[in-house]
């Protein structure tokens, strides 16, 4: 196994666990789940929407790359030595 990989098991074993003991700690209310209850702020909103934005745009050039010059243009395939 290469160090990158193990890395990345450790980062998604670890946001797993997280999320695990969130969802233990906080009630469980769809609206508070839908809404939020107002609690998210400015710079949660923005930091949120710019996540989205920069993961679509990573992805759809992901799939440019991967059609224009062939699959082994892929980033994910080079960090992982595939």
């Amino acid at each position: 196994m290469n160090i990158p990989l193990i890395i990345v098991i450790l980062y998604v074993a670890f946001l797993l666990g997280l999320g695990i003991f969130m969802s233990k700690k906080e009630k469980k209310d769809g609206e508070n789940f839908l809404l939020y209850k107002g609690k998210n702020g400015t710079w949660i909103t923005a930091v949120t929407i710019a996540g989205l934005a920069i993961g679509g745009a990573s992805t759809i050039g992901i799939a440019q790359n991967a059609f224009v010059a062939g699959l082994s243009s892929s980033r994910l395939i080079k960090f992982f030595d595939l």
